[in-house]
């Protein structure tokens, strides 16, 4: 049994542990399952790892959920919104909200990237490095970078937020029905 042991202890150390099965994105960002019939969107999403999102986005269209949101969708959030826009309605307390994409860079002290993109955007910068947020050129989605195009709505300054309209937000997404309707469609 010792022998046993020793031997499971020394496979830990040489391979790692045994791997987890992935959480799904659409869990990790939002808290909802791909098995569930609708997931709501019901608290402050202020973006972030366009691939995260996408791949919730991918997920979403894949396994039919209905997304309903219910709060403030900023940045990669809005992206991910309009990829499932078939899928996908939000209610009156729904706002949407855009920017200049970026992404984040850790320069170390001659001015190279040490770490471009990764898990950095809410770590510690290590001594003696700086990290910087670069504007990038990534798409919302046609409709919605044509029309912010021609508006003039997304700033140069990717600090600049655009609190998009009612108005606005009904030509990329339809309002979800009032709460007690919404309810009975999903029982």
């Amino acid at each position: 049994m010792l022998r046993q042991f020793a031997l499971a202890v020394l496979l830990v150390m040489v391979y790692g542990s045994p791997a987890r099965a992935e959480e799904s994105k659409l869990h990790k960002l939002f808290g909802c399952n791909v098995s569930d019939r609708v997931c709501v969107i019901g608290k402050t999403n202020a973006g972030g790892f366009i691939s995260y999102f996408d791949d919730a986005a991918d997920e979403v269209n894949a396994s039919g959920v209905s997304v309903v949101i219910d709060a403030l969708c900023e940045s990669s959030c809005v992206r991910f919104a309009y990829r499932i826009r078939s899928r996908v309605c939000l209610t009156e307390r729904a706002r949407m909200l855009i920017h200049r994409f970026t992404d984040v860079y850790l320069y170390d002290r001659w001015g190279h990237v040490f770490w471009p993109r990764g898990d950095i955007e809410s770590s510690p910068v290590p001594h003696g490095y700086r990290k910087a947020y670069v504007p990038i050129d990534t798409s919302y989605g046609q409709g919605i970078d044509e029309w912010a195009d021609a508006e003039g709505k997304i700033a140069p300054d990717p600090d600049v937020m655009y609190l998009m309209t009612r108005g606005e937000e009904s030509q990329f997404w339809p309002m979800c029905p009032p709460p007690r309707i919404l309810a009975m469609a999903y029982r």
